[in-house]
């Protein structure tokens, strides 16, 4: 039995719902009656490739209520959720549709400050001024974030501005990607900011596109090893082997993020450091840039690699 959060005593708890590849309340989702509409709060990204019904939206879910019973089934789902392993012929993404829970610590938090928040921390500009979203709330990305990151510094500013100080500290719940229960908090700093800025300066694009890296890395070795579940273990193992060889490319511009982890798996699998060969480097990104796939025979890699790669990895 897997450890699940437990919300005893703490009140309303909004749970952070991701409908992108399927709603959990929808056709195909868990079998329990749809919540009452004035529980739902939807989050609204202008810019973002998505229908209405596919944008995210918090439910408010109370413990000691009927709506408990939800609760905890929600948890179930997003348990079921991190431990799946796409297999041949599905889409090679995990459906994070729980991405978890929120606890306001504030007793009279506001709820639709709340909201705006959450939208303001997914919509970023890049240098060219063009607006971004960011999957902030992905138990993935979330995963990552530490006191010591920016992005935990550009959200700390976000809550200590006049509306963030409406909602004050916040509690994320939510699950990793081996199912870990994980608590996040979010504390305002201690003085009103009134300069925060959604622009996506580059030490910030830099440790959120590592965290893509990894992330997607990590789940194709999952997947080419033919893994049926990803025990915390492995997936640690796994992260760390992604982030051991995608460090070398993170600094280069010629290649886009998809093309560092072609890179990375190459660099794994031919066993030696490929970026201290300018020609070969050179050469693959001139590949890249026409389109070409710098890793395509990821469909030859077998279970036999990937042991061999965590008894390399164990071994050092």
């Amino acid at each position: 039995m897997r450890e699940i959060h437990s919300f005893h005593g703490l009140g309303q708890v909004q749970a952070m719902i991701d409908p992108f590849f399927g709603d959990p309340f929808g056709i195909d989702g868990i079998a329990l009656s749809p919540p009452p509409g004035d529980r739902i709060r939807k989050l609204k990204f202008k810019h973002a490739e998505a229908e209405d019904c596919k944008q995210p939206y918090l439910l408010g879910l109370e413990t000691g209520s009927t709506t408990g019973a939800i609760l905890h089934d929600l948890q179930s789902l997003s348990i079921s959720e991190a431990t799946h392993i796409p297999k041949e012929g599905e889409v090679w993404s995990q459906s994070r549709s729980v991405a978890g829970f929120l606890v306001c610590k504030e007793r009279h938090a506001d709820l639709n400050s709340l909201v705006l928040l959450l939208e303001r921390m997914g919509s970023l500009k890049d240098s060219d001024g063009r607006k971004r979203l960011f999957r902030f709330w992905d138990p993935r990305v979330l995963q990552h974030v530490d006191a010591a990151s920016h992005t935990m510094a550009a959200w700390r500013g976000l809550f200590s501005t006049p509306m963030g100080r409406r909602v004050g500290a916040v509690d994320w719940h939510f699950f990793d990607a081996a199912a870990i229960p994980c608590i996040l908090h979010i504390e305002p700093l201690d003085a009103e900011d009134e300069s925060w800025s959604p622009l996506l300066t580059d030490p910030w694009r830099k440790e959120l596109e590592l965290w893509s890296c990894i992330n997607k890395m990590s789940l194709q070795l999952l997947i080419v090893g033919e893994t049926e579940q990803a025990t915390p273990a492995l997936a640690m193992r796994l992260q760390q082997i992604s982030s051991r060889n995608l460090a070398p490319f993170l600094g280069l511009d010629r290649f886009d993020p998809d093309s560092k982890v072609e890179l990375a798996l190459l660099r794994l699998f031919e066993r030696k450091p490929i970026e201290e060969d300018a020609a070969l480097m050179n050469t693959l990104a001139e590949k890249s840039e026409a389109g070409f796939s710098i890793f395509p025979r990821l469909d030859d890699v077998t279970k036999v690699d990937i042991e061999r790669a965590l008894i390399e990895f164990r071994d050092r």
